[in-house]
């Protein structure tokens, strides 16, 4: 039965130097990941045939989180970072892609006003010590008015990010909450990797970090020593030897 690691982001000596008054929006997030996961070959044959010492391989991330103390609204993001242990290990596409939405479903409709008037009045008096005594009144109006009406797309906000880090070393993916998306739960992430053709087995580092807001509306960031880190033992799907040996090594956790 694999071993379910849990680690917190939220520590005491956090907790004790910002104060008890910052004890429910300071994020406690428990984060997992699989100990061990298989690589599947995808080298397309023109790829081969142009590459014949490399191939290419997907390997795929089951990662879990939770959020403790009620401190849901307080999380802004999370932030995953998988890593190849060397330079060999070239990741080239990643998944899932970069992620908008809207809480509004097809187009806007907008529709403006605009009117315009003008009025001019004169009166004339004759003086009273003259025959002619009456008044005149000249006045002259105007009225201008237009309107328009148009459709335009609702506005996009981010809910995932991601893209390569390192040169290539590593992959980032950057999580935001919706009104109709959580950060909890599990999600999956898949790497591309580009390795040599003899490549069995190797290691991946996998961060996991969360982002969250204080009372008095300032964005704080976890320190290094509050990131939780995982190593993944991968291995070629098929390959009996290099499996057996990422399932029964033990795990190597960092926080």
């Amino acid at each position: 039965m694999e071993r379910i690691h849990l680690f917190h982001l939220a520590v005491a000596v956090l907790l004790s130097t910002t104060g008890n008054s910052l004890l429910a929006t300071v994020p406690c997030v428990l984060f997992d990941v699989v100990p061990s996961a298989a690589a599947v070959d995808v080298t397309p044959p023109e790829f081969f045939a142009a590459n014949p010492t490399e191939k290419l391989i997907v390997i795929q991330f089951p990662i879990s989180s939770l959020v403790r103390l009620e401190s849901e609204n307080g999380l802004i993001q999370y932030l995953y970072v998988i890593s190849g242990t060397n330079a060999l290990f070239q990741i080239v596409d990643y998944a899932p892609k970069t992620q908008l939405d809207s809480d509004v479903k097809g187009k806007v409709s907008v529709e403006k006003h605009r009117g315009e008037s003008t009025t001019l009045g004169l009166k004339v008096y004759t003086p009273h010590d003259l025959f002619l005594d009456g008044d005149a009144t000249a006045h002259h109006g105007a009225n201008d008015s237009d309107s328009t009406r148009f459709e335009q797309l609702p506005p996009l906000r981010l809910i995932a990010a991601s893209g390569t880090m390192h040169r290539g070393l590593s992959a980032y993916f950057k999580l935001k909450p919706s009104t109709r998306t959580t950060l909890e739960g599990d999600k999956t992430f898949a790497i591309t990797a580009h390795v040599p053709a003899s490549w069995r087995a190797g290691l991946i580092h996998v961060n996991c970090q969360a982002f969250g807001q204080s009372r008095r509306a300032k964005p704080y960031r976890d320190q290094d020593d509050l990131v939780c880190g995982f190593v993944v033992g991968v291995y070629m799907q098929g390959d009996a030897v290099p499996r057996k040996a990422c399932d029964t090594s033990p795990n190597h956790n960092n926080t």
